[in-house]
């Protein structure tokens, strides 16, 4: 059975998918299509009354495509010191893609896409991507469900979550599936995790560990954010207690952000050597030393730039219409006496609403982006301009 995102608990993928739908801006899309008519305009010729000449005839009806400034940005603009290294058109989904990672194999960087179906495709290699219907990993339970907005892709293992409509307390059920890329279903290891809303893998020493924002995992309770130190044999331990639901984590290369999925939110910046810590020394109810970082009025994807958060920001006019986006690293700067202070970088500012930025990931040192302009999805890979 097709499966839907969840009204309340993919807000990422809400956010992603009002983008998508974005019109042009109304008045390019009035002038473009007029719809039928038959006007009896008024005659231009001497003196006889009423003229006899029809109006428009037949429009459009539909309205056409909005103009394009570029083939690859469409009507977005690069940040300075920014630059496009490649890209390649974006595959589709029938059920639309909840999630977008890359995997490294070697010296190779995989493109996987999760679907609200809980499919992985591989697309292959950076930037040789071959788009296929074939399913590398098949992590969907039986019944209903609705996909979380994550795919976690370590050197052998993929992991991705999801929810059900049996809800307490606002409480959903759901699990966490780990695969371990050698086949579908029958490898799948499946653990509890009611309201599983985002995760990040986290490097500590050579180790890959995990952290979910979860109500609890097995038997370990939250709500908070709770650490996997074992993908094979998974076992949880509680690293951080949250305050309320729908917290996403970004793990970049020396900093930990908390933050919000809907409007009003507030990133907060965690050393990762508190988060290493609390895995070696897990407590009841852990105290981070939490630093609010950086606050926006609506963030529709993040993911992490070296140390940097990198957040896609919306704007909505009063029809929630998305009319405009913009993608920006924000970097720890911390002063001598240990505050953390945001220092924004812009790296993609769309001019209109034909061109919105879909959803960004990390590319090895680089940005995977999606920018669509009129329908039409592109994967673009942006990179930092070197300094001599």
């Amino acid at each position: 059975m097709k499966k839907h995102m969840h009204a309340v608990l993919s807000a990422t993928a809400i956010a992603s998918s009002l983008i998508l739908v974005a019109a042009c801006d109304d008045s390019t899309a009035a002038d473009a299509g007029e719809g039928e008519g038959e006007g009896e305009g008024e005659g231009e010729g001497e003196g006889e009354g009423e003229g006899e000449g029809e109006g428009e005839g037949e429009g459009e009806g539909e309205g056409e495509a909005c103009p394009v400034g570029d083939a690859v940005l469409g009507n977005a603009v690069l940040g300075a010191g920014f630059q496009v290294k490649a890209n390649v058109a974006a595959p589709e989904s029938p059920s639309g893609w909840a999630s977008v990672a890359v995997q490294t194999i070697g010296e190779q960087q995989h493109v996987l896409a999760l679907s609200y179906d809980l499919t992985v495709s591989d697309f292959g290699a950076w930037p040789s991507l071959a788009i296929s219907d074939a399913v590398a990993a098949d992590l969907a339970p039986a019944g209903d469900f609705f996909a979380s907005s994550f795919l976690i892709a370590t050197a052998d293992k993929l992991v991705a979550g999801f929810t059900t409509s049996t809800c307490t307390n606002f409480v959903c059920d759901g699990a966490l599936v780990f695969n371990d890329r050698t086949g579908n279903g029958g490898n799948n290891v499946v653990v509890t995790a009611p309201n599983n809303y985002s995760a990040a893998a986290f490097n500590d020493d050579g180790i890959t560990r995990l952290l979910v924002n979860s109500a609890a995992i097995g038997t370990v309770a939250g709500p908070g954010l709770i650490g996997i130190d074992d993908l094979v044999t998974p076992e949880a331990s509680l690293v951080a207690t949250l305050s309320g639901i729908g917290e996403r984590v970004v793990v970049a290369s020396a900093t930990t952000f908390i933050g919000d999925y809907a409007d009003g939110g507030t990133f907060f910046a965690v050393d990762n050597t508190a988060i290493a810590g609390a895995f070696d020394e897990p407590a009841t109810s852990p105290a981070l030393p939490a630093t609010p970082f950086a606050s926006f009025s609506y963030v529709a994807g993040a993911t992490s730039f070296a140390d940097s958060l990198v957040v896609i920001e919306a704007a909505f006019d009063a029809d929630f219409v998305a009319r405009q986006s913009q993608l920006a690293a924000y970097t720890p700067v911390r002063d001598e006496a240990g505050a953390i202070t945001p220092a924004a970088t812009e790296v993609i500012l769309t001019l209109d609403a034909c061109t919105t930025v879909d959803f960004v990931t990390t590319l090895g040192s680089d940005l995977l982006v999606s920018l669509n302009t009129n329908g039409t999805s592109q994967l673009v890979q942006i990179a930092r301009i070197a300094t001599p």
